[in-house]
This record gives C-alpha cells, structure tokens and sequence, in this order.
C-alpha cells in the first residue's frame, strides 16, 4: 500500500482516510456526524459554512477529492466526508467547529486535522495534517458527488458492484432494485416476485479481524431483536439459531416470530461475515407461506459468495 506522505509508510495514500470501517458503523448509527461547539456564537446564528464542500489533495503519486458535508446552526455544526475517488461515503468527521473566519475539524481514527479560512472568494483555504505532516487544501462549495449503487443480473446471478458480492436469483423472484445508504456505508438490494414476496439484502464493506467473526455473529440476533422492538411479541426461538459456514464463510442463521395484523409472521434471517464484507439477508412472510417461501430464500442464501 502506498505512503500517503514521503517517509511515514503507515499512511495510506488513499488516505482517505479511509476507510476501514466496521461493520458497527455500516449498522446505521442514530447520527450521522458528531456535534460540537462553535467558538463565540449564538444558538440563533446560522452557519455560513453549511452546506457541501469539496478539494482536492495532491499527493505525489496521485491525487484524491475529499468532499465534506456540514450541517447544522453555527454552535452545533455536524459533519460527514466522503472518499469519492475510493468509492466511500458517509464517514463520521468527529469534531467541527467555526470560530470566523477559522474552520477547524478532526477526524481522531485517522489522527487527521484540518484548520483554514473562509476567504472573501468564498473557498475556504487551509492546510490537511495527517499524523503531522500537511499539505493544502482548498475547499470550495461543490453538488457534491452521488455515491454509486449499481448491480446486474448474468445468467440468474447476481452481482453487487462495490462490495463483489453475489447470489443465484430464486426463481420467480426479479431485482427490485440496489439503493446506497452513504450514512451507513452500506448497500440495500431488494428482490420480489409476483405474490407481492419480498427479500432484502444488506451489504457492505469493512475491516474485521477472522477470530473476531465468531463474537460479532453471536450480537447479531440480539441486536435484531432490539431493533424490531415495534413489532408485536417479536422473538427468536433459540432453536432456530444455527451458526454455519457459507461457501468457506463463517455465517449466521435464524428465524423470528411475531404478529401481525391479527396473523403469525416470520422473519428469515441470515447474516454472512468475512474479512472484508459483510451481507445479511432477511425477508418478512406470514407463517402459512412459510415453507414455500424458504426454500427460495435458503437457494439465495446458499448460493451466496462474499470476498
């Protein structure tokens, strides 16, 4: 992996940053950028620097945009950046602050700090320090850039362009659609058939230790449970909890119960984990469909591979 600055090997010229991102993070957090404290200001103030910024960072075997998103009144300015040239988005920027005309933020995992000025032209000129050592970095208002979600179908078989992942079609059932959750660094891809059945897949990428799949497999039935607290008498029998491998990949699988509309449903669940991806499959059916809808699921699930 290429230096990001001569003589510091352990920055990666991609910077950017990035982006070993856990599957924690890819789980949808309940914010997307942290909140912080503009310097001498006023809850009623507006911030002038809200909005979409974008630059570029010349290193010296390549160049990379960074664009930043900041949000939020003055004293409680909020911010997420994103990669584009490395096809990442949405990553948490944890400390921002406008004290006029200084921009200042951090980004801690990746000892990165930035601090420049809001000029009359309207760019905002600085310097980009990475474990101390900068370069310039002018920021200027940008559209921004719209993260990728793209997938297709060859020969019945799916496949997910940013993450490689890939699975048979059931029959019967068609790819509804691929949508990107840049927040949440992740990818949701839904299929459905002509009986209104429908079967949901999310994907996304990450860095994860191997002896650490097994830990992170056993939360994910809990955590699921925790989410669906607004489904009535939602619950997993322990019995339907089965770890498994999945083409060579360690893999989860469950199935929950609950009522709805005054029927029993289910909800199929799969989780597949490796080093560098992670993909859970899920589908929602009233019991009485339940046998025959599961065995398309079980096809799509065995059929899955994840690099």
């Amino acid at each position: 992996m290429p230096a990001l600055l001569p003589g510091n090997p352990q920055i990666a010229s991609c910077i950017l940053f990035l982006y070993a991102s856990t599957y924690a993070q890819a789980q949808a957090p309940t914010q997307t950028g942290a909140v912080y404290t503009a310097v001498g200001s006023k809850a009623s103030d507006s911030a002038p620097i809200d909005g979409t910024w974008e630059g570029e960072l010349q290193f010296p075997a390549q160049t990379l945009r960074i664009v930043l998103h900041i949000s939020g009144p003055i004293n409680t300015l909020s911010a997420t950046h994103d990669s584009p040239d490395q096809d990442s988005f949405g990553h948490r920027v944890d400390s921002i602050t406008f004290n006029a005309p200084t921009l200042a933020f951090e980004i801690t995992p990746l000892k990165v700090q930035f601090s420049g000025n809001l000029l009359s032209d309207g760019t905002i000129s600085g310097t980009f320090v990475q474990r101390g050592r900068g370069i310039p970095l002018v920021l200027a208002r940008s559209a921004g850039v719209v993260p990728p979600a793209s997938g297709s179908v060859t020969d019945g078989r799916y496949h997910q362009d940013q993450t490689g992942i890939e699975w048979d079609v059931p029959a019967g059932f068609k790819v509804l659609s691929t949508t990107n959750y840049p927040g949440y660094n992740g990818w949701l891809t839904t299929l459905g058939d002509s009986e209104n059945h429908i079967f949901s897949a999310w994907l996304a990428r990450h860095k994860i230790m191997p002896n650490r799949i097994p830990a992170i497999l056993d939360g994910e039935v809990p955590a699921k449970i925790k989410r669906r607290t607004g489904l009535d008498h939602y619950e997993v029998p322990p019995e339907s909890v089965q770890k498994t491998v999945i083409n060579g990949q360690q893999a989860i699988k469950a199935t929950a119960y609950f009522n709805t509309g005054g029927k029993r449903s289910a909800e199929l669940l799969t989780w597949v984990f490796t080093e560098h991806t992670v993909v859970h499959f899920y589908a929602m059916v009233e019991v009485e469909s339940l046998a025959d809808v599961q065995a398309s699921f079980d096809q799509m699930v065995a059929s899955a591979t994840a690099p």
